[in-house]
C-alpha cells in the first residue's frame, strides 16, 4: 500500500483548528490520484445503488458524476481505469439511460477555481480533462452536449431545456 500524506487546509475566516478540507497531498501525485479515483468510483457504485432503491417508479435518478468520469483523471487513460475497477467501458455506460455533458467553463478561458478549493487544476488541464470525458460519454445513445457560455446563467437555462428534453425521452 502506498504511503499517502493527507493535507489539511485551514481557510482564512474559519475557527482556528477547523478542517475546511482533506485531500492527498501532492507528494505521489499519481499513486495518489488512483487512490482518491478508485475510492470516488466504489463510493459512486454504492450511491447510486441505494438511491435506486429508494426511487418510486415515476422518478428518475440525476447524478452530477457517473462511473465512467475516474478515466477522465486516471493518468493512463479510461481503459487502463476500467481494467483497474475490473469493468468496462460499454458496461459502465450502460448503467446509465441518458447523459447531459456540461461543458467546462475553462473552454472559453474562464476560471473554474474561483471559490472552489477542489478544483486545482489550471485551465489548460481542466480542458483535456473535460475533453476526455467527453470522449467517453459522447457515444451515449442519450449524449447531450451543453457547451460553455460566458454567461453561467446561460448555460444552466440551455442545460435545464436539453434536461426536460431528455426526460421525454426516457
Amino acid at each position: 500500500m502506498a504511503d499517502v500524506q493527507l493535507q489539511f487546509d485551514i481557510e482564512a475566516g474559519h475557527r482556528p483548528g477547523q478542517i475546511r478540507g482533506i485531500r492527498p497531498a501532492p507528494r505521489q501525485p499519481w499513486i495518489e490520484r488512483h487512490a482518491v479515483q478508485r475510492a470516488i468510483f466504489h463510493v459512486q457504485c454504492e450511491l447510486e445503488r441505494v438511491h435506486a432503491a429508494r426511487a418510486q417508479p415515476h422518478q428518475v435518478l440525476l447524478c452530477d458524476r457517473g462511473t465512467l468520469d475516474g478515466g477522465g483523471y486516471w493518468p493512463a487513460g479510461h481503459d487502463a481505469f476500467f481494467r483497474e475497477m475490473s469493468t468496462c467501458w460499454q458496461d459502465e455506460l450502460a448503467r446509465y439511460d441518458a447523459v447531459l455533458f456540461l461543458e467546462t467553463a475553462a473552454r472559453g478561458g474562464l476560471a473554474i477555481d474561483a471559490g472552489n478549493a477542489v478544483r486545482s487544476e489550471d485551465l489548460p488541464t481542466a480542458v483535456a480533462i473535460d475533453e476526455r470525458l467527453r470522449s467517453v460519454w459522447a457515444s451515449h445513445p442519450r449524449f447531450v452536449h451543453v457547451p460553455h457560455t460566458a454567461d453561467f446563467a446561460d448555460k444552466i437555462a440551455s442545460g435545464r431545456a436539453a434536461f426536460v428534453q431528455l426526460l421525454d425521452s426516457v
